[in-house]
């Protein structure tokens, strides 16, 4: 009955086929903010120096961890954000390397006194929004949406401050079409700042503000003439047009950087990249956001564009050449097929079978798994399942006892086979009736010497279940399906793990 029962499985077988979410104010805020939970390009492990100070007067500069270099679009608009968290947490979240997102903003404004800490240079696309990133300056303010106590004039005054430097240094205008909430360029999703950030008056703050005035450098009394700065070697103007040397907190010169100004690190001067002359390589340069040097056009390797380099117009900006994308993988070999391959199952021969041409083995054979015939494939056989033959009678010293009274039983009558009733059926009858996949024919007292019994095996569950789909097993010769436990259990029969692909629950079930 077992090796019946995995012809039966195996045969089976071929034929189954919110806006920034509120989080409470004692909650670390990195937790709560993640605006944009796309997960971005990771940015170069070494990305470029970052600014000295921030480009927008008074702030100060923090770099981002994760941004990408350069714009691909022109900037035309400003998005407003709430952290959902605090105001240190939202730059130590921008700032972490694990920060599984990727994701940063340009500005983060702190609610209490309105300070500004920039995180991106303006010049580079910040990851803060879903659809607008390559176009768009991102502004993070401190603040949880459903309190509404942390939007402070102190934090709208800064703000208004910085969107209206903004718009006049891009030629943004300075309207509800360009100065947008997160909610309203990804409403599906989001829906910061909130119902109690105020438009009415945070535009009017924008459109109605002075202009910041720098900042004195505190740790150096400024004289009366001059204008204040707060560094002590040459800096970059916000432009990069030129650099200006600092003394005392004052600016006291100035000089033209006609190829542009390139920033340094802390500490250092920054300089003015040299001038293109004619003919050779002069200076780097800056196309769109892809960096590049200035060069004769018929010299560049790589793409040259007009209008970023001094000199005429054959002096162009040539960028690198991107790489060519690596040629797709050639597809895998086709694994050579098992149909025909010769297999043996107790003793009896067969033919392997692929698994996805259950069609060539028919009836009476049945497909049973073996390791000859590989993952893909099960051994189509012919397995016979007699009794074996009655033993020789004694030798008649005695007489022979005189048959049983049922000897003369006519077909049709019940028998009985370890349990299991059957019915009686001349020989022509069983090989008519009782050749399914799931009967046995047994010759048995019962049925006399003219009729056969012909029994069906039970089956505790439907063909098409797990019995049907297990795979088999052999613990030391024992043949059995890997099932679940439970199922094992309800079938009579035991299970030992170990011997079964799978989880702990499957197991090497037999009878």
């Amino acid at each position: 009955m077992r090796l019946m029962r995995l012809l039966i499985g195996a045969s089976a077988l071929l034929l189954t086929a919110a806006g920034c979410t509120s989080v409470e104010e004692a909650q670390p805020a990195a937790a709560g903010h993640f605006h944009d939970d796309a997960v971005y390009p990771e940015t170069p492990a070494e990305p470029a120096l970052p600014l000295k100070n921030a480009e927008y007067p008074g702030a100060r500069f923090r770099q981002a961890r994760f941004y990408t270099a350069g714009r691909r679009s022109a900037i035309d608009r400003i998005i407003i954000h709430t952290t959902e968290g605090r105001y240190e947490g939202a730059i130590s979240w921008f700032r972490d390397p694990a920060n599984p997102y990727r994701t940063s903003a340009h500005y983060v404004i702190r609610s209490a006194d309105g300070e500004i800490t920039q995180m991106v240079r303006e010049g580079d696309t910040a990851h803060h929004e879903r659809n607008n990133n390559a176009r768009s300056i991102g502004i993070e303010h401190e603040a949880f949406i459903a309190q509404p106590r942390w939007y402070t004039l102190a934090m709208y005054r800064s703000s208004a401050s910085l969107v209206r430097y903004l718009c006049r240094k891009y030629n943004i205008p300075m309207d509800r079409q360009h100065i947008l909430a997160h909610s309203e360029t990804d409403p599906s999703r989001r829906d910061d700042p909130g119902p109690h950030w105020d438009w009415d008056l945070f535009m009017q703050m924008v459109r109605d503000g002075a202009d910041p005035a720098p900042v004195a450098n505190a740790a150096a009394p400024a004289p009366d003439d001059g204008e204040a700065c707060r560094t002590q070697y040459w800096n970059c103007n916000f432009s990069r047009t030129g650099r200006e040397r600092c003394e005392g907190g004052r600016i006291v010169e100035r000089q033209d950087c006609p190829a542009g100004c390139d920033v340094m690190p802390v500490g250092r001067d920054d300089l003015c990249r040299p001038e293109a002359q004619s003919g050779e390589n002069f200076g780097a340069c800056n196309a769109q956001g892809q960096p590049g040097t200035c060069m004769d056009a018929g010299q560049c390797a790589g793409t040259p564009v007009p209008g970023f380099c001094p000199g005429g117009n054959h002096i162009q900006c040539c960028t690198r050449v991107a790489e060519p994308a690596p040629a797709p993988a050639p597809p895998p070999a086709e694994a050579p097929s098992v149909n025909g391959l010769a297999c043996q199952v107790d003793g009896a021969a067969g033919q392997c079978v692929e698994l996805s041409s259950p069609g060539l083995c028919r009836a009476p054979a049945g497909l049973v798994y073996t390791v000859a015939c590989g993952d893909r494939g099960a051994c189509c056989v012919e397995l016979r399942n007699d009794p074996p033959p009655p033993a020789d009678p004694p030798p008649a010293s005695p007489p022979p006892a005189a048959p049983p009274a049922n000897n003369g039983s006519t077909a049709g009558d019940p028998c009985d086979v370890y349990g299991t009733v059957g019915v009686c059926l001349t020989p022509a009858d069983a090989a008519n009736r009782c050749n399914a996949a799931n009967n046995e024919v047994y010759r048995h007292p019962t049925c006399g010497d003219e009729t056969l019994c012909c029994i069906t095996i039970p089956r505790a569950i439907p063909v098409n279940d797990e019995f049907a789909n297990a795979p088999e097993c052999n613990i030391g010769g024992e043949v059995g399906l890997c099932v679940a436990t439970g199922t094992c259990r309800a079938d009579g029969g035991y299970s030992t793990p170990g011997y079964c692909p799978g989880g702990n629950d499957i197991q090497c079930c037999r009878w």
